[in-house]
């Protein structure tokens, strides 16, 4: 019997899903590890009910907060929760819910890490900017109607009567009694849910740049290749704080385009929107879905003729 002889393409693919987990799995673990310490020590609630009331200001405090309080798309969904049903004005919490996994420290540096070939600081200046932006607007527009329209109902009941189970990882663990035992298993909790992700999301991005047909792909400079990236963020499902080595190695595609993923992913993908369920009425994940594809989408296409 003859031994089967792989294709060049299937050792491009792993060699590339391998750069991207060794790469990237450090960046999980520290997100993971700051985001159960912010969790456990920092008293989130009494610092954003300082916020301003009105939804635009609150939105932009909210969002601002994300710089400096590291929190994943899956650790930020429960605290958001807990956040609103403490009474908290839903802009504040909506624009640190969108803001904070985008711009904070952990994405900020992975990203200027992962674009050491190509302007880092020009790369990590547009994420920071464009992430802030749209967290804000994202949270503005859903509140400036009024809770009614954005927020679940028994969000705002006293102690939150009839609310569902939160289809996630709790973000608080239990049966721990040392604080640093407490802080262990918050992170392991944060960081195998996210790895998942993450590492399904490498094999996607690896098995597409290897086996896609040629003829298939859209021009890696075009408005094709911003929807592309877009549709691979939200597919994917990567956690914002190692997502930028994926769009990285995207290299025949634009800046442009590589930016439309960073910016789409930590606000819209298929666990957030299946997350988004506890705390969102379905209008308004189906608004905050338009809103992210046509924000991102126009931004993107504006700057193909600057980001090449």
């Amino acid at each position: 019997m003859g031994l089967v002889t792989l294709p060049p393409s299937f050792f491009d693919a792993g060699f590339l899903f391998l750069s991207l987990v060794v790469q990237g799995v450090p960046f999980l673990l520290l997100g993971a590890a700051v985001s159960a310490l912010v969790n456990q020590f920092v008293p989130m609630e009494r610092l954003l009910s300082r916020f301003p009331k009105h939804p635009a200001a609150a939105a932009v405090c909210g969002a601002t907060v994300g710089f400096l309080i590291p929190t994943c798309e899956c650790a930020a969904v429960p605290l958001v929760r807990r956040l609103l049903l403490r009474g908290l004005p839903a802009s504040a919490a909506l624009g640190y819910l969108f803001g904070s996994p985008a711009i904070n420290p952990v994405a900020l540096v992975s990203t200027w890490i992962a674009y050491q070939g190509y302007a880092p600081w020009l790369v990590v200046g547009l994420r920071a900017v464009g992430g802030l932006v749209l967290a804000a607007g994202l949270a503005w527009a859903l509140t400036a109607r009024g809770n009614r329209f954005s927020i679940r109902g028994e969000l705002t009941l006293p102690g939150g009567e009839g609310m569902e189970p939160l289809p996630s990882i709790p973000a608080e663990p239990v049966h721990a009694r040392s604080g640093l035992a407490r802080w262990f298993l918050g992170t392991w909790n944060d960081f195998w849910m996210v790895a998942v992700y993450y590492t399904a999301g490498c094999l996607l991005a690896a098995v597409l740049q290897v086996a896609w047909p040629a003829g298939w792909a859209p021009a890696g400079d075009g408005l094709g290749a911003v929807g592309y990236m877009m549709g691979l963020a939200v597919v994917m499902s990567i956690c914002s704080s190692a997502d930028a080595f994926v769009a990285n190695s995207f290299v025949t595609f634009s800046l442009a385009a590589q930016m439309a993923f960073l910016w789409t992913g930590p606000v819209l993908d298929l666990k957030l929107a299946w997350m988004y369920r506890v705390l969102l009425t379905r209008r308004a994940i189906g608004a905050l879905a338009v809103g992210v594809i046509v924000t991102v989408g126009v931004v993107s296409w504006l700057l193909l003729g600057f980001l090449v």
